[in-house]
């Protein structure tokens, strides 16, 4: 990579580091180009120039949120024992979504979807399409479940079911308690 590059580079995570943190504090719809920009360092311009507009800063947001959190979870389910794959694909999915970002970005659905629905599609689009390819994939090929798909999404349900806990306003359950849980619903999919 030559040093231009490596600059451009530079500017595209600071802005994406900006966004994020602006869009989490100050939500989607009041999230401002000009403040994003100066938490940056750049102009808006230069904003812009990376991300034509503000759901395109969203979408790159989103995807950068997922990136390295669901590629650990996702590789979870290359173990070869099945029943290992599952459960620990499962103790890091709870892990991950009941994270303080992931909830927080959880919230900003919530309460701007409605107000923004650009939000929602993108939030969609970037978000459980590759878990949940993945984890119908290994609910076919691998456990030979007859409807994959509809496994897959009751199992997502299952796994998010904290995360709405504490959305509600319930605490975080112990670790020890996540776990137990998440090798519960991974069970239910396992052959005896």
């Amino acid at each position: 990579m030559s040093k231009m590059e490596e600059k451009r580079e530079q500017k595209r995570q600071a802005i994406l580091t900006a966004a994020k943190t602006t869009f989490l504090e100050d939500g989607y719809v009041l999230a401002n180009m000009d403040k994003i920009a100066g938490a940056a360092g750049v102009t808006k311009q230069t904003v812009y120039r990376y991300f034509p507009s503000k759901p395109e800063l969203f979408k790159a947001v989103m995807k950068k949120m997922g990136e390295q959190p669901a590629g650990t979870f996702l590789e979870e389910l290359k173990a070869a024992d099945d029943r290992e794959a599952l459960v620990n694909f499962s103790k890091k999915f709870i892990e991950f979504h009941i994270g303080e970002e992931q909830i927080a970005l959880a919230r900003l659905i919530i309460a701007e979807g409605a107000k923004a629905p650009e939000l929602t599609s993108v939030f969609f689009q970037e978000g459980p399409d590759e878990v949940g390819t993945a984890l119908v994939a290994f609910m076919r090929d691998r456990l030979k479940l007859d409807d994959p798909e509809t496994s897959a999404t009751i199992l997502g349900g299952a796994l998010h079911s904290i995360r709405t806990q504490i959305l509600m306003g319930m605490p975080c359950p112990p670790a020890d308690e996540i776990d137990r849980f998440a090798e519960k619903a991974a069970r239910m999919f396992l052959p005896s």
